[in-house]
């Protein structure tokens, strides 16, 4: 695993599906024969399919990365969540620690790559792109025109293995410093240091109700 602080590991599986799910366009690794591929792409995350779920993702067949994947026995997504500068000046004692740090939370994972040549299942990948992100839209997408998509592009499942999971959320700091963190992020106008302080508050509320 990731050099990660053991209080920043996430182990609760429904949090880890909330962060894939919210930010489904993630960073692919895969290495073969030496060579490092990387490729950004949007994913979909099937939770109930095997153990740990499976996520799907196509690429352009102009993109080489599909054939180091067909080779590939592992690769890792790195599904990204909010982040943000942490200010000293947001601490209890500003006088005796003024050293900043960087929260965030972010989800590795490790799968099994496999291609899949059933345009029923593109189709249905595809699908699942278009609807979350076109709730209220009449347009719809027609068969001809995704069959005509299905020439160019490259389909893969990946069944997960395991999760690497870190949610930097400043658990190493007093319970009054990480309440002065989510209120500095709060009042920022940025809605992913919003979000961020919304997860810190849920990390030091399960906090608090341990102690």
């Amino acid at each position: 695993m990731s050099y990660c602080q053991t209080s920043f590991v996430e182990r609760d599986k429904a949090t880890i599906n909330t962060l894939i799910t919210k930010n489904p366009f993630a960073t692919l690794l895969s290495n073969h024969q030496g060579n490092l591929e990387i490729s950004h792409l949007p994913f979909i995350y099937d939770e109930n399919e095997g153990e740990n779920g499976c996520l799907y993702a196509h690429f352009a067949r102009a993109n080489r990365h599909w054939k180091a994947m067909d080779a590939a026995s592992e690769c890792v997504i790195v599904f990204q969540g909010p982040h943000s500068y942490i200010s000293p000046h947001w601490y209890e004692k500003k006088a005796e620690d003024h050293i900043p740090t960087w929260n965030y939370a972010v989800v590795h994972a490790h799968g099994s790559p496999q291609r899949i040549a059933d345009k029923e299942k593109l189709f249905w990948q595809m699908n699942r792109i278009y609807e979350s992100h076109e709730k209220n839209s009449t347009l719809l997408v027609t068969e001809e025109e995704k069959s005509q998509l299905f020439a160019h592009v490259v389909l893969f499942r990946i069944a997960v293995t395991r999760f690497e999971s870190i949610f930097k959320l400043s658990q190493n700091r007093s319970e009054g410093d990480a309440q002065g963190a989510i209120e500095g992020l709060a009042n920022s106008l940025d809605t992913q240091k919003i979000e961020l302080s919304q997860m810190m508050q849920v990390a030091l509320s399960s906090r608090t109700q341990k102690a």
